[in-house]
């Protein structure tokens, strides 16, 4: 109930946050911006290629013992309906299993579930250093900002089951419990290490999703619900020409920004330009 509690109020917080900064940003390398302005796509990853190894990990779910016997016997039920002998014979073989045998099981089957959904994720913050070294190849990409309202609404046009989640940052682990309902999934979805808290994340998880061979999937999206464009400071002047020849052409309602370190402040500022 209380996880339950903390998501209806996280929710809140973010719907509040989007009505007053619609526009969230993706940070890129300047050749994968490329790909993506030119291919009107936004990349969705398995949580399996995330580069943090308790992010979406099945282990920070609890399998406990009753949850274990719940699941044989709704799984019995489920896949062998009147036949009452051959349900009774499962019974008797689940029965027989060791407890971590059953919770490997689990693991797998809710692994499974998951294969075909995605996640993409977004900054409230353009101007973060950590940011724009990690994702932005150290300044020589860009930061790209996305109406997340519209794109909400539109990916969601296309996939049901989609939704945008706030992360939502720990110091310690909490087991989650009931790995079958949504809300667990959810939860499982948004908890990251507090140490990530500068991120200021906001993840778009869909599903039915497509991947290739490296575990992406390319969703198309309109060009209307990109807004803005941030230039590293350190970008390649022929890149940003070929950006700039891209937006011009394809974007021409996009605002673009250079971005500079202050060297009084230790902070980045943010200039608009006209090209």
């Amino acid at each position: 109930m209380e996880n339950n509690n903390m998501l209806c109020e996280n929710l809140i917080e973010l719907n509040n946050h989007l009505c007053g900064q619609p526009i969230n940003y993706k940070y890129y390398g300047a050749d994968t911006a490329l790909t993506v302005l030119t291919k009107d796509t936004l990349q969705f990853s398995h949580p399996s290629v995330f580069n943090d190894p308790f992010d979406c990990n099945v282990n920070l779910f609890e399998f406990n013992e009753e949850e274990i016997k719940q699941f044989n016997i709704n799984t019995i039920k489920k896949h062998k309906g009147n036949d009452f002998y051959e349900r009774f014979r499962l019974h008797r073989n689940f029965s027989r299993k060791p407890t971590e045998v059953a919770r490997e099981e689990m693991k797998k089957i809710f692994e499974g579930e998951n294969l075909n959904r995605g996640v993409t994720c977004f900054s409230k913050n353009s101007t973060n250093l950590l940011m724009w070294a990690h994702y932005a190849d150290n300044h020589t990409g860009v930061c790209i900002g996305y109406d997340l309202l519209a794109l909400r609404e539109h990916v969601t046009a296309k996939n049901k089951e989609s939704c945008l989640l706030p992360v939502d940052y720990q110091k310690k682990i909490t087991p989650l419990k009931n790995f079958s309902s949504m809300d667990a999934v959810m939860a499982w979805f948004r908890t990251k290490n507090a140490v990530w808290r500068y991120e200021e994340e906001i993840r778009l998880i869909s599903r039915p999703l497509t991947f290739d061979e490296n575990n992406r999937s390319c969703f198309k999206i309109p060009t209307e619900i990109i807004k803005e464009v941030q230039f590293g400071f350190a970008i390649c002047i022929e890149k940003k020409k070929n950006l700039i020849t891209i937006l011009k052409s394809r974007y021409p309602h996009v605002k673009l920004y250079d971005t500079k370190p202050d060297y009084n402040t230790f902070t980045l500022t943010v200039q608009e330009f006209i090209y």
